[in-house]
């Protein structure tokens, strides 16, 4: 070893002395490429940056009077949004949530501040029913007796900026809903108001798909289902009722649309579905626990971050799939799936939530995929839970930075402290009104218990009907 040793660490040492020049020119090279602000900090772009999360802290600095210089593919705030880039926690939507040490308020104030974020503007607004008057002309000229529509997430104000566009033509009179689709896809194209349409015939509510030319926008377009404007009004009347119900759904949509665990088609759960479990968790949580026997429900935990930790965990970990389901029946409730015909020997895994206006549709039977959503939340929980920096962003964790919510124009910064309105913008179209009392009769005004020994969970496979935790 000794013989040996000396000449291989001397020709080690040439070789590495030959090579150092090549080694630090390829590191500046690199360093120039992300950057005049990463080649003054003399760091080297990290492997895989682009896919995972890039902390607007990062990004390279403009020089005065330009736009921000940085390589093909990265996220940069634009130079049109004409107020400094954010970087406070590496997100662009904290104000003053990362002067909260609480992690679980700071979680609650940041919830608070990204619904304000991603809160459409009046412009935004405006372009949307811009498509929407656009869109509807073009229906009413091949169906003048007919009316359009507007339902889902524009009509309730929990609408993403990638969200589409659901319209539905009522009393259209056609008999052949397919043939009508055919001729209303034929005359969009006609008029040059669409492009990448599809017509799905296949489906259980056959619809047109569309890009509607001048706002950029997704619509999708059925007929004579009512029952998509009933919903938007019941989901209207339930969070002015629950307000929680709001902020935590704007953020669970946003997590499982990037993760592409958002549409039924490919096995995700659907904004309906979700915005029912959510309401179920919320009238099911153990803070509303009357505190005596049939006494009236207490009054909600009002902590987001608390609820939104509960919801992850009650959905990941502690709600027995195989056997139980969730309704917001009667004050809300868990049932047997084996009871109510909701379970499948196929695929015993499913999600299964009755739809609070029928209680027999189970609204979750296609969404094949909840072992992935159930996956992401607990992640998600684990996430949240782990231990965070004073000052550290906690939904940095589950949002990603896509150029959908980079882009956004940011709040000013004397814009002070954020705070939550129930629904954004101007009031949605109204469907049918649903009164208090009908309310009252689907939510419950009380919470209500289950019947004995209908509610079976205490953890995964669990045949314990007992509620000790209150899950």
């Amino acid at each position: 070893v000794g013989k040996f040793a000396g000449p291989v660490a001397e020709k080690a040492a040439q070789v590495a002395q030959e090579a150092a020049p090549v080694v630090k020119s390829g590191a500046q090279a690199a360093a120039a490429a992300a950057g005049p602000e990463r080649a003054r900090k003399g760091k080297k772009p990290g492997a895989g940056s682009a896919q995972m999360f890039i902390p607007c802290g990062d990004l390279p600095a403009a020089p005065a009077g330009e736009g921000p210089q940085s390589p093909p593919g990265a996220l940069c705030w634009p130079a049109s949004a004409g107020a400094e880039r954010p970087v406070q926690g590496g997100v662009p939507w904290r104000k003053s949530s990362q002067q909260v040490r609480s992690p679980l308020l700071r979680l609650h104030q940041e919830i608070v501040e990204f619904c304000a974020f991603v809160q459409p503007s009046a412009d935004e607004h405006a372009l949307r029913e811009a498509a929407v008057a656009r869109v509807r002309g073009a229906v009413l000229e091949l169906f003048p007796e007919a009316s359009v529509e507007v339902f889902g997430s524009f009509a309730t104000g929990l609408y993403l900026p990638t969200s589409d566009m659901d319209l539905v033509v009522l009393d259209s009179g056609v008999q052949d809903v397919k043939s009508s689709l055919r001729k209303l896809a034929d005359r969009l194209s006609r008029k040059g108001l669409a492009r990448g349409i599809q017509v799905i015939t296949k489906a259980r509510v056959p619809i047109v798909k569309f890009v509607e030319t001048e706002s950029g926008m997704d619509f999708d377009i059925s007929f004579d289902v009512e029952n998509g404007p009933q919903a938007s009004a019941f989901i209207r009347e339930a969070m002015a009722r629950l307000p929680p119900l709001r902020p935590l759904t704007l953020v669970l949509k946003i997590f499982l649309q990037q993760r592409e665990l958002n549409e039924v088609y490919s096995g995700g759960i659907g904004s309906y579905a979700l915005i029912t479990m959510v309401l179920s968790f919320l009238l099911l949580h153990p803070s509303r626990y009357p505190s005596r026997p049939r006494g009236p429900a207490s009054v909600l935990e009002e902590s987001l971050g608390v609820l939104l930790v509960d919801f992850l965990q009650l959905y990941s970990q502690r709600l027995n799939v195989h056997e139980v389901g969730v309704s917001c029946e009667g004050g809300s409730r868990f049932f047997s799936k084996r009871r109510t015909g909701f379970y499948s020997d196929e695929r015993p895994y499913l999600l299964s939530v009755k739809d609070p206006r029928d209680p027999s549709n189970d609204v979750a039977k296609n969404s094949y995929n909840y072992p992935k959503v159930r996956d992401a939340f607990e992640f998600a929980f684990q996430t949240l839970t782990a231990n965070h920096k004073p000052g550290q962003s906690m939904l940095k964790g589950l949002v990603r930075l896509d150029p959908a919510l980079m882009m956004r124009a940011p709040r000013s910064k004397h814009a002070g402290p954020a705070t939550l309105r129930l629904h954004a913008g101007p009031a949605p179209p109204a469907g049918r009104a649903y009164s208090a009392k009908e309310v009252d009769e689907i939510m419950g005004v009380a919470q209500e218990s289950s019947e004995e020994g209908e509610v079976a969970q205490a953890g995964e496979g669990s045949g314990d009907t007992s509620s000790s935790d209150g899950e």
